[in-house]
């Protein structure tokens, strides 16, 4: 992911583009402080998809790493219930010091309790 763009879902025009091409989209979550997942995150698109959306939120910016994947588990439509803190647990256990968290969607699906999750590349 080269850039990610924050969207508004009271934005008509946002979900007009989105409609025509929902597979554009890429939709994904951007946690600023990933070390401190509670304070909050960004919804938003890999690619701009409306005409509102022409500053990016977050650019990519080569050297800036080193970059980490993992798959962040999120409550189904709810981004603030994850799996982050043990995450940057895991990545701190590593040497490494997160600073923002940026995942792409992939799929959802139930665990074997029958609750539905979201998952990101993230």
């Amino acid at each position: 992911m080269n850039a990610l763009y924050a969207y508004d879902l009271e934005d008509k025009g946002f979900i007009s583009a989105y409609l025509q091409t929902p597979q554009e989209a890429r939709f994904s979550v951007f946690f600023p402080a990933a070390c401190n997942p509670d304070q909050g995150y960004l919804n938003g698109t890999a690619v701009p998809i409306a005409a509102s959306m022409d500053e990016p939120t977050w650019t990519y910016r080569r050297g800036s790493g080193p970059w980490m994947e993992c798959l962040l588990e999120t409550g189904y439509d709810l981004p603030d219930q994850n799996n982050l803190d043990a995450l940057v647990g895991e990545l701190r256990k590593l040497g490494h010091e997160p600073g923002c968290a940026i995942a792409e969607y992939l799929t959802f699906g139930a665990g074997d309790d029958g609750v539905r999750h979201d998952y990101y590349r993230c």
